[in-house]
């Protein structure tokens, strides 16, 4: 499931860090990379470099990383 507006927005303002590597070319994405790609793509994150989808992986860190849960209250 795509993340909510507001879970997007906290993704940007407190992870400033890699959220998600592309499995197959390796290419490492922050927040603000991977927003682009968003914006430009869909509603889906995928690699910029070869299109493999990432979502899974952006959703997975953001159910486990600290500075989001401490941003949001979790």
């Amino acid at each position: 499931m795509p993340l909510t507006p507001e879970q997007a927005t906290t993704l940007q303002a407190k992870c400033d860090h890699v959220v998600a590597t592309c499995p197959q070319c390796r290419s490492a994405y922050r927040p603000r990379e991977l927003s682009q790609i968003f914006f430009t793509s869909g509603k889906r994150y995928s690699c910029g470099t070869c299109s493999r989808e990432l979502t899974a992986q952006v959703e997975y860190h953001v159910e486990t990383c600290r500075n989001f849960a401490k941003a949001s209250g979790r």
